[in-house]
């Protein structure tokens, strides 16, 4: 930074200040400026040339272009009161004017800092009339500030003191005393070693200015002033012991005072000791009486409050003996008595839970009735369990062994309206024994995962079962296609129109794949042509019998095992009942929370439920898992409707927070999966397709197969929120069929590699567009680059010369005046004079070029296919790339054939109704 401060002084003198002396300049910033690295803004301390004492503080600003300053602000010193250096730690300056503002800013460096301090304030002592306050710098600038703003300026106490001063120098030179020689010269700090003094107050210096004064003729005599002052200290003494021999009369006077005082307190003693002596034998008669009667009333008290003790202590550890024989001979089989067994526990639980004072809890009688109570509420526990467990085990059990063909889940009702019943028991249960409520919901979720699990193997292998005939068929011609739609990849039934690109199937001169290409590709054709309406029916009914029985498990999970989550924790005991509503059918209908119990919050039931129901349907993600796979199996390209299927059905369930959302994402997850295979299996098939090189290649099979599978997912992902999948899917089969075509063009040795090229990018062109996908447009403007790319090579490549001799002969032409050669020059060259034209001109009559041009259009008509639909583009082109060379011969035979009355036997207009009659007679 020093050499920057060093720079930037040096540029301010040359450019900015030139009629000033640049004597300090500090890199500052704004404090909010945090980050900023390089300094834009300087504090620039300035001396005039011409007036002397002229100093001025500006803020100047760094431009743009080197060495260019701009000032934004100047303030004359004598403007500023106070410069704050804030902390010893701080960078930040802050700056108080006269006019009370203040403003702050920040240093780079803490050495920048010091040193501008410094010199400012030796700046500051040079200013008549300027008395600046220097605050919270370093000692080395705490004393120079002391001097330049408290005491600094001139005007003040430093003129006060510049007498004492002198004449303190005075007294050095003549005497040479070793006290003079270590006193400072005028700074306000000694030399010596013990240290600094202070500076005199303004008082002391005025009465010792005025001392001195009177003293003018004797001070240069020291032996005379020694002994003046000598006299004047004796007066002084003798004053002071006069003034304390004439106050003793006063003194006396006091001390007779206090005698008399003294005497006085002794008779109070004496008066005081004669009562207390009186007091002390009437004291232990009274303090006898107040014993007595204290003594019979707490006597009295204890007795009432013993009394009432008593009274509540039997009140709160009453337990009748009907509610004790409920619980210790329970009959949960009788509906009747499950009330009354609830009540039961309710009063056990109250007796257990009553105010006793803990002194009272340890009596016999108390300590046996409450273990007996903690023993009878124990066993009614164990029996409670056991008889659930009986119920869970009969539940496993009763479940049908033989089931029909169908897609439904057993509902389970009449199971679930007989366990209703029980929980506010389940709900007392779970209160008073957490571990027995534990261990119960784990053999209810261990049983009914059982349950489920054998429903969910039933029900996949009656998918298997319904599937099983589209398995069989799928691959024939005739099997699993939607009405109108065709499988084949022979393409001499796939005539359609392609995006405005014209153009209908192949004849029998259209390329079939091979025995191998077609039989590599026979399953995605199968696949791509099947119906998937039943695929979707069984799809559909599956999901549609999985959700009711799914919501239904849940809710009874919530109503039996008071999973209920509430909105508000509460931590308060809670006395309420559990009341769940059940329809004749069995379907739980409504669910009314509440026990005496501490409720849980939304986060941690919820939880609790989750785990419980995954612990339940533990198989059903397994179960979605082989759907997934039969329906795939079956059909690849179904897992476009899984996937769109699933992910509805998840977007319905989100927010709720039911099971049912976890089991559908999951189902989403596995459709995912297998939409991502059926495009990797169709980019793999792509890769290993071979045209047969046999006849000309034209549209690849595998693009054929694109277009239909891109014509069938459109309309399924069309507004879904998966399109982005599809638009994925697309652009890897892209990519796949882009590198496939360019691997054909070069391998296929009949049609030249621009046809192969171009016909096969125009239909990826057509179908791209088509999908009206943003994400594909980068693609689609690719593809058809290559396409045009490839055309007009093709075009150049293979169009020929029609007119040859007279491309040769101009091409030289053109070549000579590239050389320097001059256009009139070029008609003296043998080779290309005017005779010479003249008879390549008369070999290019009209009828000539004209069959020229029909051997072309047949050559044309030969390298491309029906199907690829470019024959009329190409043909244009050829038309614009003729005129194109027809209207250069004429402007060379211009330029250097002038006045020679040379001209094509043929126009424009000729060259126009050739390519029209040719183009004409052509089959489109």
């Amino acid at each position: 930074m020093g050499s920057t401060v060093a720079d930037t002084m040096l540029a301010l003198s040359k450019h900015t200040f030139t009629t000033d002396i640049v004597t300090a300049v500090l890199p500052v910033k704004k404090v909010e400026q945090k980050k900023t690295m390089r300094p834009s803004l300087f504090f620039v301390l300035t001396k005039s040339r011409s007036r002397t004492g002229d100093v001025t503080l500006h803020l100047v600003k760094k431009g743009d272009k080197a060495d260019s300053y701009k000032r934004k602000k100047t303030w004359a010193l004598t403007d500023i009161r106070h410069v704050d250096g804030c902390s010893a730690g701080d960078l930040d300056l802050e700056l108080t004017f006269a006019d009370g503002a203040k403003k702050r800013w920040t240093c780079f460096s803490h050495r920048d800092k010091q040193e501008y301090a410094e010199r400012m304030q030796s700046t500051v002592r040079q200013v008549r009339g300027c008395a600046i306050k220097f605050a919270n710098f370093p000692s080395n600038l705490g004393g120079a500030a002391k001097s330049a703003g408290v005491g600094g300026s001139v005007g003040s106490s430093g003129v006060a003191s510049s007498g004492v001063q002198q004449r303190r120098r005075e007294l050095q030179r003549e005497r040479g005393d070793s006290f003079a020689a270590k006193a400072d010269d005028g700074t306000g700090k000694s030399s010596d070693a013990g240290g600094a003094f202070d500076m005199l107050s303004d008082a002391e210096s005025r009465d010792l200015q005025a001392f001195l004064d009177s003293n003018k003729e004797s001070v240069h005599n020291a032996e005379n002033f020694v002994r003046r002052l000598n006299e004047q200290l004796r007066s002084l003494e003798l004053s002071n012991i006069h003034a304390l021999i004439s106050s003793g009369a006063q003194v006396t006077q006091l001390t007779d005072h206090v005698q008399s005082a003294r005497g006085v307190v002794e008779q109070l003693e004496h008066r005081v000791q004669g009562y207390t002596g009186r007091l002390q034998s009437v004291a232990p008669a009274i303090e006898c009486l107040a014993d007595r009667d204290k003594l019979a009333k707490l006597s009295a008290a204890n007795q009432l409050r013993a009394a009432e003790a008593l009274e509540r202590l039997l009140a709160a550890i009453r337990f009748d003996e009907s509610d004790r024989r409920l619980l210790r001979e329970p009959n949960f089989k009788d509906r009747a008595c499950v009330p009354a067994l609830l009540k039961a526990a309710r009063q056990c639980d109250s007796v257990l839970a009553a105010d006793v004072p803990p002194e009272l809890r340890k009596m016999a009688a108390v300590k046996d009735s409450t273990e007996g109570l903690i023993e009878l509420k124990r066993s009614f526990a164990s029996a409670l369990v056991r008889h659930l467990n009986d119920i869970f085990i009969n539940y496993a059990n009763r479940r049908t062994t033989a089931r029909s063909k169908s897609l439904a889940f057993s509902g389970h009702d009449e199971n679930k309206r007989e366990l209703l019943q029980f929980s506010q028991l389940m709900a007392w249960l779970k209160l008073n024994n957490r571990e027995m409520f534990d261990e119960l919901k784990g053999r209810y979720s261990r049983s009914l995962s059982k349950v489920y699990d054998a429903e969910f193997r039933e029900v996949i292998e009656t998918v298997k079962a319904i599937l099983q005939p589209l398995s069989k068929d799928k691959g024939k011609p005739g099997a699993l296609r939607h009405a109108g739609s065709n499988s084949s990849l022979n393409r001499e039934g796939s005539k359609r129109s392609i995006g405005g690109g014209g153009g209908g199937g192949g004849g029998a001169d259209s390329n079939p794949a091979d025995s191998s290409s077609s039989s590599t590709l026979s399953s995605i054709a199968a696949t791509l042509g099947s119906s998937v309406a039943t695929l979707d029916n069984v799809f559909e009914k599956v999901l549609d019998a999985l959700e009711p029985m799914v919501d239904s498990e849940e809710t009874f999970c919530q109503a039996f095992f008071d999973l209920q989550p509430s909105v508000q924790q509460q931590t308060s005991t809670l006395t309420s009942s559990v009341m769940s509503t059940v329809s004749d059918d069995g379907t739980i209908l409504s669910v009314d929370s509440g026990d005496s119990r501490q409720s849980l919050t939304r986060q941690e039931g919820k939880q609790e439920l989750d785990e419980l129901l995954k612990q339940i349907f533990s198989s059903a993600v397994g179960f979605l898992d082989a759907l997934a796979s039969a329906c795939h199996s079956v059909s690849a390209e179904f897992s476009m409707q899984m996937l769109i299927r699933s992910a509805d059905r998840s977007d319905r369930q989100s927010g709720r927070g039911r099971h049912l959302g976890y089991l559908y994402a999951q189902l989403c997850l596995r459709a995912k999966q297998r939409f991502d295979q059926f495009i990797d299996q169709m980019s793999a098939e792509f890769l290993e397709f071979r045209a047969n090189k046999k006849s000309r290649c034209g549209v690849v099979a595998p693009v054929l197969t694109y277009e239909k599978f891109a014509s069938r997912a459109g309309p399924v992902f069309r507004d879904s929120k998966r399109l982005p999948d599809l638009e994925r899917a697309h652009e890897k089969l892209l990519e796949t069929l882009v590198n496939l075509v360019e691997r054909v063009a070069q391998e296929h040795g009949k049609t030249p590699p621009a046809v192969v090229l171009m016909e096969n990018f125009h239909r990826l062109e057509s179908i791209v567009r088509s999908q009206r996908m943003q994400r594909l447009d980068r693609m689609r403007r690719d593809l058809s680059d290559r396409h045009k790319q490839n055309r007009t090579e093709y075009v150049r490549n293979y169009m020929g010369r029609p007119l040859e001799k007279l491309s040769e002969f101009f091409d030289g032409v053109e070549q000579n005046l590239s050389r320097g050669v001059t256009p009139d020059e070029v008609g003296y060259l043998q080779q290309y004079s005017r005779a010479e034209l003249k008879k390549i001109i008369r070999d290019y009559p009209a009828k000539d070029v004209k069959r020229n041009l029909e051997q072309l259009r047949k050559r044309v008509e030969k390298h491309l296919s029906e199907e690829g639909s470019l024959l009329t583009a190409v043909w244009h082109e050829m038309q614009q790339t003729l005129l194109a060379q027809y209207n250069q011969f004429n402007r060379l035979i211009a330029q250097c054939y002038p006045n020679a009355n040379l001209a094509l036997e043929f126009s424009d207009h000729d060259l126009l109704r050739f390519f029209n009659d040719i183009g004409s007679r052509s089959s489109p």
